[in-house]
């Protein structure tokens, strides 16, 4: 009885241990995240964080571009000695993961795909497509976390080669949740940049973008020129048929 004592007694601290590294780890990412300036930077180091835990060979987000059906690869981690992959994934059709974006976006179910075996798929006719994009990259096994904004798939984070704390996952929903802000935030300072530096009305570079170029051209050693274009018989179209009738005018011609 004793030994058993013991032997549960050991296992219940591990457990605890591991539990406080990955309270840890949590912490410690969370802090990057939110204080690092540097976006890219920030969620570079906790897709690093990610990668050592499971000792992976490759971590990385992909973010969707439904209007185009498309999946783009935006940012990657790779262990010492793994290619990087990020170049060739810019241009992925979402029909490549079809499986795992109605896994996802079954919400209630907090959805997680892992693939443990990828050579598995490859005489199954409804995973071929996974296959052909998994395989040329060395992929043996997988994880992937879907990325919610505002209640919308926007992307998914994974794990390529995971080798430890398979049965681990907090560090890694957790984690997909902190980033899923950080990416938000990005995409909220993206749309108020551009509003910045751009006209509503025509979609054109603004005074202050051109400010901004000049100021960039300034003691540059090649030609530069400004070409200018009037609108002939703007007011009359103002005047006599409405702002609206203009405003279509400068549309059309822009």
């Amino acid at each position: 009885m004793d030994i058993h004592k013991n032997l549960n007694q050991t296992t219940e601290l591990d457990s605890a241990r591991n539990d406080l590294s990955v309270e840890k780890k949590l912490l410690d990412c969370i802090e990057n995240l939110v204080m690092n300036d540097d976006f890219t930077e920030a969620v570079n180091s906790g897709l690093k964080t990610i990668l050592e835990y499971y000792d992976a060979d490759r971590t990385y987000i992909f973010e969707f571009q439904w209007k185009e059906n498309l999946t783009r690869n935006t940012y990657e981690i790779c262990r010492d000695g793994i290619s990087p992959q990020i170049e060739n994934l810019q241009t992925v059709p979402v029909d490549v993961v079809a499986r795992w974006v109605d896994s996802f976006e079954d919400q209630e179910q907090n959805t997680i795909i892992f693939i443990g075996d990828v050579d598995a798929l490859k005489d199954d006719p409804t995973h071929r497509l996974e296959y052909d994009c998994l395989h040329p990259q060395g992929i043996k096994s997988l994880i992937a976390v879907p990325i919610f904004i505002n209640g919308k798939l926007h992307g998914f984070l994974g794990i390529d080669n995971p080798r430890s704390h398979m049965d681990a996952l907090t560090l890694l929903t957790q984690l997909t949740y902190i980033i899923a802000n950080e990416l938000q935030k990005r995409l909220l300072t993206e749309a108020l940049t551009k509003k910045s530096y751009q006209d509503p009305l025509t979609g054109l570079n603004n005074r202050l973008a051109y400010d901004e170029m000049l100021d960039h051209l300034r003691g540059k050693e090649f030609p530069v020129g400004v070409g200018f274009l009037d609108i002939n018989g703007l007011k009359w179209i103002n005047d006599t048929l409405g702002h609206d009738m203009g405003n279509k005018v400068i549309q059309k011609i822009c």
